[in-house]
Parts: C-alpha cells; structure tokens; sequence
C-alpha cells in the first residue's frame, strides 16, 4: 500500500512505499526468525566446556586459619587461608558435622573476612585487624586423623625459639607480594640499569 502525505489538497504529497507482509519479495517466517521449511546447520554445541561447581556456604573454623565450604554439587572442602588453597575433600557430607569434627578449643581473634558472593572463597584483609592473629612459631598439630588437617600445616619455623611467634596476616601479605618483592629488588631488566647491577652506579658519588 501506499501513504501520503501532506498539508492540504494543493500540498505536495510525496509517496512512501510500505511493502505488506505478504509481499512477493519477503521470504516467509515462523515465528523464531526462520525461514520456514529450513533447519539450522548446527543444532547442538560442538563442544562444553565443563566448569568447577561454585560454592554457596562457608565456614570460618575455631582456628581462624581454615574455612569450610560447600558447592552446589553438595561437595565439602576445607581451605587454608596461610596457603591460598584447597587443603582437604570431604564429598557430600554434613558441613555443620565436620565443623565440629575440627572444632578446636582455643581463641584465635578474627583478622579477615571471607565470602563466597562470587561463587568462589574470597579472604579481605583490612588494617589494623588483619594484624590481630598471632601463632607460636613452633605451633604443631594435633595427632593427625583422617578428618583433621594434615601435619604440614604446621607453620614449620623449627629454628624458632619456643616463646617466638609469627602474626598471621602478615604471613598472608608477605606470600602475596613475594614475587613483586623480588621483581621490585632486581630493578629493571635491562642490563646495567638495575640497581644490584654491578655496572650500576650512584649518581651523588
């Protein structure tokens, strides 16, 4: 069909074309898009991509040192904030059982907070409580059982004296700048221009 338009009987009336539906020229549709009587040429996915399970829930353990957590498959691990990773599988257990399992009757002060609102175990340091957590350095574990943590996560300074202790978060912060540490005493790369350079030298002297 056709619209004019225009002001009056003596205005102008340029024409604009409006093609129906049913025109000739335009292919028929179903009603997702396609043209009918035509299949897709891919109908499934060449290939998934399988990802972790995220976690819903966590538990900070009496230790302060240890979360639980659990996924959506109903899979309990346990964590160590010290090392930054999974140190123990549990399966589809009770998370509230196996926190009594590790419960252990000691006072830690809380020094971090921790969330899964991203589907994954996030720890948040903020100053000055971050540096309330201190352990003896020599500190062991208990006699190891299959539901305990393992005998490496002791903190393992057998050089230590028996009344010395190490503050938590200060072991946290040092493990997650230690490599820009190195890279930040070695200088720059190129040779000559570090400041352990042995062709380095002070510019006041």
């Amino acid at each position: 069909g056709f619209i004019s338009a225009g002001a009056g009987p003596a205005a102008a009336a340029p024409h604009i074309r409006v093609p129906s539906a049913s025109h000739h020229g335009r292919a028929h549709t179903d009603g997702r898009g396609q043209q009918a009587g035509r299949q897709p040429l891919i109908s499934g996915p060449s290939a998934v991509l399988q990802g972790i399970p995220p976690i819903v829930a966590h538990k900070v353990l009496s230790d302060r040192r240890h979360i639980l957590t659990k996924d959506t498959d109903g899979n309990v691990s346990r964590w160590d904030v010290l090392a930054g990773a999974e140190t123990g599988r549990y399966g589809k257990v009770s998370m509230d059982d196996m926190e009594r399992k590790l419960f252990e009757a000691r006072h830690c002060p809380s020094w971090f907070v921790a969330d899964n609102r991203l589907g994954q175990l996030s720890i948040s340091l903020e100053p000055p409580h971050c540096f309330n957590a201190e352990e003896y350095a020599q500190q062991q574990q208990e006699e190891e059982q299959q539901w305990r943590p393992r005998a490496s996560d002791a903190l393992g300074y057998p050089e230590a004296t028996e009344d010395a202790k190490v503050n938590l978060g200060k072991l946290v912060l040092e493990g997650a700048f230690a490599l820009w540490r190195q890279q930040q005493l070695r200088g720059p790369t190129m040779e000559g221009l570090g400041p352990g350079s042995a062709t380095s030298q002070d510019p006041t002297s």
